[in-house]
């Protein structure tokens, strides 16, 4: 997924409703790849799978809350 329209589903993203980051892909900027992962619901950004790993975890948490 290209960087933009990840920047692009981050803005339209409702705010507070949660994201589990089940769909990520390689993100893309200029058509190179940058090393990072991307949600293809939210466009969440993670730099590494330790930082997905922790965003799905605290994501189930809080659904499981309500």
């Amino acid at each position: 997924m290209q960087f933009d329209e990840g920047k692009q589903l981050r803005a339209d993203w409702p705010k507070g409703m949660i994201c589990e980051h089940f769909e990520v892909t390689k993100e893309y900027y200029l058509g190179g790849d940058t090393g990072d992962k991307i949600c293809t619901k939210c466009g969440k950004t993670f730099f590494n799978d330790k930082e997905l790993d922790e965003a799905r975890l605290e994501a189930t948490k809080r659904k499981n809350t309500l």
